[in-house]
């Protein structure tokens, strides 16, 4: 799935996989941006895997952004 490297290891975009311009439909059928105050970081094998949320990384054009990956192995 990945590069076997953390995300921290390289910078955003460089080695993992990630998922840029975030969105989400209401109830009502609006596009909301991510609510950033309500997100949680979840993490079943931290030693082998990690995750780093960007949040609007307006810079680089590519909204809400997330980044994971990791070495892998056995949990």
């Amino acid at each position: 799935m990945g590069s076997g490297h953390f995300p921290s290891e390289h910078g955003y975009g460089q080695r993992d996989a990630y998922f840029a311009s975030m969105q989400y439909y209401n109830a009502s059928g609006f596009l909301l941006d991510p609510k950033e105050n309500l997100m949680s970081k979840v993490l079943g094998c931290k030693r082998n895997y990690n995750i780093e949320y960007y949040g609007s990384y307006e810079e680089e054009q590519e909204g809400h952004s997330l980044q994971y990956g990791g070495p892998g192995g056995n949990c």
